[in-house]
């Protein structure tokens, strides 16, 4: 069989297999199966007894759901992984409620927001958005070592804008005890943030402002850094422009602003941006990926210098830093 016949068979026997996984999974979480497991491994017995199912249908089935990232065996015990445990429970349906939209989008071209009869906000997807924020942790220590915080950068009066979670900051802080921080976001998505400080034990040098970082209207030339992490793809080119404006306003001369966001050029995240762009599109009505090119024009018009680019090489290597000083 010629090479390119055996990689066509390859694709197409992983796509089943994906496409196969895919219902395991889902059927695992309507069924009671995932719940199940919440509270400690399970043999296969207790499984049927708590879910109510075949033995016989189920043995197979738990084959198949350990072949997933969800479920381990260990010996005649189930368990949830580590990746599943870390999953919120509002994620659990591994975003169905929206997916089940997206044959309407692709139909209409209007985002779920602007679509009629669909009770979808853009809120939803911020919602969504900070329960997703776990997932930045291994970026931001990635960041913490590109910028070498702590050594090199210390010592500084930092401003984050939208810290929703604050993984940025709180992990900043962590690694330089000399720096102090104003977090600036709406209560509600600032609740992980505090929380976070807490058990860090860094609360005492960070300030919580609740307030919509639109209208936020910082002290001039106060700041030693500016902190946007995840934030500029949720909105559109004037205001992205406009939040440039107000970093350049907050730092001083030198001080230099650092944008954390989503940036093509890691092959193993290709699949997860694709996925990534496309939900976006899908879920918000101004959200939109930026190039590091408009964000170089952009910066030099408000008064920055040339921006350094480098990719945050950590899984789902989906993110990468900018940063620009302040002439």
């Amino acid at each position: 069989m010629p090479d390119s016949q055996i990689r066509a068979l390859q694709g197409y026997v992983e796509l089943l297999n994906n496409n196969a996984l895919s219902h395991v999974v889902r059927t695992a979480s309507s069924l009671g199966i995932i719940n199940a497991l919440v509270d400690g491994q399970k043999q296969i017995d207790e499984l049927v007894e708590r879910c109510r199912l075949s033995r016989k249908a189920l043995e197979p089935f738990m084959a198949a759901l350990v072949q997933s990232p969800l479920v381990e065996q260990y010996g005649e015990y189930y368990a949830l992984s580590q990746a599943a445990r870390m999953i919120p429970p509002q994620l659990s349906d591994l975003g169905d409620a929206h997916w089940q939209h997206l044959a309407k989008f692709l139909r209409s071209g209007q985002s779920l927001p602007d679509q009629p009869n669909l009770a979808a906000t853009e809120d939803d997807y911020l919602s969504a958005s900070l329960l997703h924020e776990w997932m930045q942790t291994p970026a931001a220590m990635s960041a913490v070592t590109a910028l070498d915080v702590g050594r090199h950068r210390h010592g500084m009066r930092v401003l984050e804008l939208g810290c929703a979670s604050g993984v940025f900051s709180l992990t900043f802080a962590h690694n330089d005890p000399t720096s102090r921080f104003v977090l600036v976001d709406t209560a509600d998505r600032m609740q992980l943030a505090q929380g976070g400080a807490e058990s860090l034990e860094v609360s005492d040098r960070l300030e919580f402002i609740e307030q919509d970082y639109f209208t936020y209207l910082p002290e001039a030339n106060s700041f030693d850094m500016v902190i946007m992490a995840g934030v500029i793809h949720r909105h559109d080119e004037s205001q992205v422009q406009q939040l440039i404006q107000v970093a350049a306003k907050a730092l001083t001369r030198g001080g230099e602003f650092c944008i954390v966001d989503v940036f093509p050029g890691q092959d193993r995240g290709n699949c997860f941006r694709a996925v990534f762009e496309l939900e976006l599109a899908m879920r918000t009505s101004r959200g939109q990926l930026h190039s590091a090119f408009l964000l170089q024009d952009w910066l030099r018009t408000a008064g920055f210098g040339d921006l350094q680019f480098t990719h945050l090489p950590a899984p789902p290597y989906l993110w990468g830093l900018i940063v620009a000083p302040l002439l």
